[in-house]
């Protein structure tokens, strides 16, 4: 099809006009807008009741993108509600005098129904299958799934196979040939062996091949090892050789021999009409080649035979497993349907619509398993499958994403590489930016990006690196095969600029200084060029409008310091590598937990032998230590600093109302030690006030003694968002300067951008790796670069090193496309202002050279206001005086907008018994009913939360001691030896289903499900409960279940056992 339609017209297309959607877009186009509006078209056409609601699954790639998606959702159907039906042109002419009522209806279903709605990420995704596959998986309960494992991990099943008699000394002889073998010296050759390891892990799950050896190097008959004396006499016959060859040099000297300049292709005319000597070279080479690959066979041999057992012992003896992980044993099992479960077959099967966002960050695993649901069920059943992405934006190849799937599926018939029987529309639609200014948009689409200069760039990029690897006279039909291919990514663009805004765009190019290459020499400077800017946009802007941008972590560190030292200014610095920040946080949270409990010395060493302690004393880490000593020995009545200091802590502490919150503690906290606000760990603390004062906004105040439980949700949260390296807030809630890499702004947008472009230092990556698609298989091997224009001279060509010569080109290519597109990524992320410093051997300089746009500014300045602040004032955030860098929170009341107000009236009665669900989640263990009073100013500060005043909330919990008082009720609450508790914890029911168990007491040969109530009894409840514990029963075979009803307003415990 090639209408020419506009985006609302294609989200309005109906399942039967267009069941296959795939629509390309670009930066500031409003990707989420489009997703939300076509998911709330489609409830609006299917969705009658709360079960409706499993027919649609709408897949992000961040948690925080799930939660926008959902939001958006919420707020469109209440503008549609509230009669706006401009916010969604087209509505009225489909469903004409029905929409009103279908709004009506949909709206309430969703907001009764929120958790119900199936918007999240691919991970949470493949998490709901290993659920309800746990029994058909034989997987624990218990498993626990992370992202990836510690380094820690593949370090112990190294050292458990080196303690190996067997194994020892052919590990040694490995790591002594790989360190050999290393273009620099290896300090520790055991690590560096250690990371071939994990490398080979990565790629192994990247693509849920199995590795094993390539074939080549295990299948190669070895007749000649050295030349002869007629193969010496003609490449010595050869004209300008410097260097003569002799009889009996070996093949691999040859190789090296041939691979410089273009011997090969000289030789390889030699042997036109010798078929018996070139056949002889050609063996002979091969053999050369498997011996340089030697090494790799044995490091694949190891890996396979002996280092994935040993892992995978690890792991299940740890009980945790990696995503990767589970995707495979995933994958595995929906090879084959015809064993799928019933509870996976009504899963799968009662979802009709699939919905992905960011679909050019999709990997392989994930786009597999997706497509076994979408090829079966999906597009064979009348459902629908719409795809939004940007190719241009696809960065995360080293996150294992390839942009490729996507690519594929815009070619003609790419489709039918996926077994897909069903063309997808590619709509043509007129691509607009709402995020930036005019002037920003046309630098991008009409100068950097114009066709024909653009063009021009990309084939001389390509020819620069298909002349290191093939002939001369195959570069340019090469070069213009590959353009031909790929342009089409880039070009056109033809995005029209929304914002009113002129903007302005400033290109800075810092000379080049012979003999430079590092690149921390290169980036010192351009930090003098950040200081004038950022002191220059202080006079117009907010520290929280300005954004720098800059390639890796090392260089986001290096320029958050550099602003901090030198403009003094506040600055946040999303970066991995910040590990001194957490050093310093930890520090005040073992400080906390020494002054709530004064016995916990462990925790007091750590503070007084840290950084805050020596600042605060003036004394190194030794003195400390003697000081710490002696106050142990002593306690309050040693006389030294460090214990004068704990005294004024105490003192500070006794007076501090415990009833006030942990956020408020550790603002006192740093009031003590302001130095800490001109340090270099301040963007850490920054956060991390952030993240609590947002956490007792969403949770009620947090007391202090949950303060190491807190940190390690704030430091799991992270670490998490520094894996996924694309979670970070849509909204930052932080006015100061922020500092990130240009991977973490994606989806993102600032007022003005500071992009730092220096290309990354190129290392030895000589590892790559062969396919066999068919049997799923994954081949290491080692490749120099000069010995490709042997293989493509012939002398070294066969069915296995043609492929490598492709793979190696296709690598690089690709590589190619990621540095392009994260030009554009950093390029897009301006509202207002951009300025680009980038320095002379850059992609950019080379880009921007080509479009005459080198040193160039582009639109006009427009003076802004001062100080004016990034966020809405609506949200929470933390800000500092322009002159005095002391802290100051401002916190407005801010309320979940899926209570709106039209609703609030009929759902106020549920809003209580929301409320003691999460009031009686939140309790660990009690051993007697009074002890819930302990937990009153949490239980007021979750009813706040759900517009429950205090009085009543303080009747509640009188209500639930009562309760809990009665018959041995409290037992439910109890601690069991042994036992491990899991609160809200998603199970699988037979039907499909996810449901979320209130508590789940595992012991060692028992379970107990317990399920909260506030309503009357049901008839429905009995039948959910015994759903949980039929499916746990499959899981736990040999476990004692029993289940709980507690109706904790109607003074009843039901138990129900597994024989009822």
């Amino acid at each position: 099809m090639s209408k020419n339609l506009e985006l609302e017209s294609v989200i309005l297309s109906t399942p039967q006009e267009a069941p296959f959607i795939v629509v390309p877009t670009s930066a500031g186009s409003g990707k989420t807008e489009l997703l939300a509006k076509r998911l709330v078209f489609l409830l609006l056409l299917e969705c009658n009741s709360k079960n409706d609601l499993r027919k649609f699954l709408a897949i992000t790639f961040t948690r925080e993108a799930a939660k926008e998606m959902k939001r958006r959702v919420v707020e469109i159907l209440g503008e549609l509600k509230r009669g706006n039906w401009g916010r969604f042109p087209g509505l009225e002419e489909i469903f004409k005098d029905e929409l009103e009522e279908r709004v009506n209806e949909v709206y309430d279903i969703v907001l009764e129904n929120y958790p119900r709605l199936r918007i999240g990420t691919i991970d949470s995704f493949l998490e709901k299958l290993r659920r309800l596959l746990l029994h058909e998986l034989g997987l624990k309960y218990t498993l626990k799934v992370q992202y990836e494992v510690d380094v820690e991990v593949l370090n112990l099943a190294i050292e458990n196979l080196l303690r190996s008699s067997n194994l020892f000394s052919d590990v040694l002889k490995i790591v002594v040939e790989l360190a050999k073998g290393s273009e620099r010296f290896e300090w520790d050759i055991l690590n560096a062996f250690t990371e071939r390891i994990k490398q080979l892990k990565e790629i192994e799950d990247r693509l849920l091949y199995d590795l094993k050896p390539h074939p080549l190097f295990t299948a190669i008959q070895c007749e000649y090892s050295k030349i002869d004396k007629e193969i010496a006499g003609l490449l010595n016959s050869m004209p300008k050789i410097r260097k003569k060859m002799k009889e009996n040099d070996t093949f691999l000297q040859l190789l090296e021999f041939l691979s410089e300049g273009n011997k090969a292709y000289s030789f390889a005319n030699m042997l036109v009409d010798k078929a018996d000597l070139y056949e002889r070279v050609l063996s002979g080479l091969l053999c050369a080649f498997e011996a340089y690959n030697k090494l790799e066979t044995k490091i694949a041999e190891f890996y396979q035979s002996f280092y994935k057992p040993e892992y995978r012992r690890i792991l299940n003896t740890m009980g945790i497993m990696t995503i990767s992980d589970t995707s495979r044993v995933i994958r595995d099992y929906m090879l084959k349907p015809e064993n799928y479960c019933d509870r996976l077959i009504k899963f799968l099967y009662g979802i009709n619509h699939i919905l992905i966002d960011e679909f050019q960050d999709t990997d392989p695993q994930q786009w597999e398993i997706l497509l076994h649901l979408i090829r079966e069920h999906v597009l064979s059943s009348g459902g629908t499958l719409f795809i939004v992405g940007d190719i241009k934006q696809a960065i995360y190849g080293f996150r294992k994403a390839d942009y490729k799937i996507m690519y594929n599926l815009l070619c003609q018939d790419g489709y039918k590489r996926y077994g897909l029987n069903m063309t997808p529309f590619v709509p043509k639609i007129n691509d607009r930016n709402f995020r930036s200014s005019e002037a920003i948009v046309r630098f991008v689409n009409d100068v950097l990006f114009k066709e024909d200069t653009f063009e021009s760039f990309l084939r001389e990029e390509v020819k620069k690196l298909l002349n290191k690897v093939i002939s001369e006279q195959k570069v340019e039909i090469k070069a213009q095969e590959i353009v031909e291919r790929y342009r089409n990514i880039w070009i056109p663009i033809r995005q029209v600029p929304q914002r009113k805004e002129i903007g302005y765009v400033k290109n800075i190019k810092i000379p080049k200084i012979e003999g430079e290459r590092k690149k921390t020499e290169k980036l010192n400077r351009a930090l003098p060029v950040v200081k004038e800017l950022i002191t220059e946009l202080l006079g117009e802007f907010s520290p929280g409008d300005i954004t720098v941008m800059a390639r890796d972590n090392d260089m986001v560190l290096q320029i958050a310091n550099f602003i901090e030292r030198e403009l003094a200014q506040p600055v946040i610095c999303f970066s991995s590598l910040d590990i001194r920040s957490n050093k310093v946080l930890w520090e005040l949270i073992s400080l906390i937990k020494f002054l709530i409990d004064e016995r916990d010395l462990k925790s007091a060493f750590v503070f007084a032998t840290g950084s805050v302690a020596q600042k605060a004393i003036g004394k190194d880490v030794v003195k400390l230590t003697y000081d710490f000593y002696e106050f142990v020995f002593r306690g309050f009545e040693a006389d030294n600093e460090l214990t004068r200091l704990f005294k004024d802590l105490r003192e500070m502490y006794s007076k501090f109302n415990e009833k006030r919150s942990l956020a408020r503690l550790f603002s006192e906290l740093l009031s003590r030690f302001e130095y800490l606000y001109d340090d270099n760990s301040r963007g850490a603390i920054l956060r991390f006030m952030n993240f609590l004062f947002v956490s007792e906004l969403r949770e009620g105040y947090i007391t202090v003694d949950r303060v190491e439980e807190i940190f390690k949700k704030f430091l799991n949260e992270n670490r998490n968002s520094q894996i996924e390296d694309l979670s970070m807030p849509q909204k930052t809630e932080i006015n100061a300067i922020k500092v990130m890499t240009f991977h973490k702004s994606k989806g993102l947008g600032f007022p003005v951008v500071i992009n730092v472009f220096i290309d990354a230092n190129s290392g030895s990556n000589n590892l790559y790796f062969d396919r066999n698609h068919k049997d799923r298989l994954l081949y290491p091997f080692k490749i120099k670069q000069d010995y490709l224009k042997v293989i493509d001279s012939g002398l070294l060509y066969n069915e296995y090193t043609g492929r490598m010569l492709e793979r190696y080109i296709e690598e690089k290519i690709d590589e190619l496309v990621q540095e392009i597109n994260t030009i554009y990524v950093a390029l897009t992320r301006a509202k207002k202002r951009l300025y680009n410093i980038y320095m002379e051997d850059t992609y950019f300089k080379r880009l921007v050279e080509a479009s005459e746009a080198d040193e160039k500014d582009f639109g006009e300045i427009i003076e802004e206001k001062t100080g004016a602040l990034i966020e809405s004032s609506e949200a929470d955030f933390i800000t500092f005086y322009r002159r005095k860098n002391l802290p100051k929170i401002f916190i407005a009341p801010r309320h979940e907008e899926m209570h709106t107000v039209d609703l609030i009236s009929r759902l106020k009665a549920g809003w209580v018994g929301d409320a003691v669900h999460e009031f009686l989640r939140t309790i660990d263990f009690i051993e007697a009913p009074e002890d819930l009073i302990k937990y009153k100013d949490r239980m007021v500060a979750i009813a706040e939360k759900y517009y429950v005043d205090s009085l009543t909330a303080e009747e509640i919990l009188g209500t639930l001691v009562g309760y809990f008082s009665r018959d041995n009720r409290i037992k439910i609450l109890a601690k069991r030896q042994g036992g491990e508790l899991y609160r809200e914890r998603e199970i699988g029911l037979s039907d499909g289903s996810f449901e979320r168990i209130d508590r789940l007491i595992i012991c060692k040969d028992s379970v107990e499900i317990i399920d909260f109530k506030t309503g009357e009894p049901k008839e429905e409840d009995m039948k959910q409960i015994k759903g949980y514990i039929t499916v746990l029963k499959k899981i736990f075979p040999t476990h004692k279940i029993k289940g709980y009803l507690a109706y904790v307003f109607n003074d009843q415990l039901k138990e129900v056992s597994e024989n009822e």
